[in-house]
């Protein structure tokens, strides 16, 4: 129930007045679209006419539906181009409009298990190591909103706990961390923007008034 309203009430504070308060002039960040078109999944809001970027209303994430180096087609509901690939360095440097290179639990969130995850609420709640079983379907994330996610690893900006040198990632082929890889290793990226403070910038806004 309190996700639902959460859910419920961060669509209507992103919908409101064309704004949703955390792009503002001092920060030169633009606001997130305005949703656009019915919820997906039960989980993943579109937002903005072209629906490129999906707000997953559980956990408040804005993100891009395709790699960097693709670009959303709304009328084939595919990504065209080719993914970028980068060292983690460069990869944790890119920032687009507010979005960014995600934590590995922000990433992890999309992790979907088709064999054990039945509602919206189970998607990415597995234990990260743990990764999903070999009956789902691979790649494990909900491909129809995250077409060109390929069985491979991605880049997050996180360490690894057990050597701060090596740097994780996701692997969707199993839908579980990829540990210990260099900084120079070569992977993609999909690019977040924490839509909270966004939402909590309109509600702060709303009180005062």
């Amino acid at each position: 129930m309190r996700n639902t309203l959460w859910m419920l009430a961060s669509l209507a504070l992103l919908g409101c007045g064309g704004s949703s308060g955390g792009g503002s002039d001092d920060d030169g960040i633009p606001p997130l679209p305005e949703p656009s078109g019915a919820l997906q999944e039960g989980r993943y809001q579109p937002l903005g006419d072209d629906q490129a970027i999906l707000l997953d209303t559980y956990t408040q994430l804005a993100w891009q539906r395709c790699p960097q180096g693709m670009n959303w087609n709304k009328a084939t509901l595919q990504c065209d181009g080719a993914a970028n690939s980068y060292s983690w360095n460069d990869a944790v440097a890119i920032e687009l409009e507010g979005f960014r290179l995600p934590t590995v639990d922000e990433l992890a969130s999309l992790v979907y298990c088709s064999d054990s995850h039945q509602a919206a609420a189970d998607i990415g709640t597995n234990i990260l190591g743990a990764g999903c079983s070999e009956q789902a379907q691979s790649p494990m994330i909900k491909s129809a909103q995250f077409p060109a996610i390929t069985q491979r690893t991605y880049w997050t900006r996180s360490a690894s706990l057990s050597n701060s040198a090596s740097k994780l990632g996701i692997n969707f082929a199993f839908g579980r961390v990829s540990d210990f890889n260099a900084v120079d290793a070569s992977y993609p990226v999909l690019l977040v923007r924490d839509a909270s403070q966004e939402i909590s910038d309109e509600v702060s806004q709303g009180q005062g008034s």
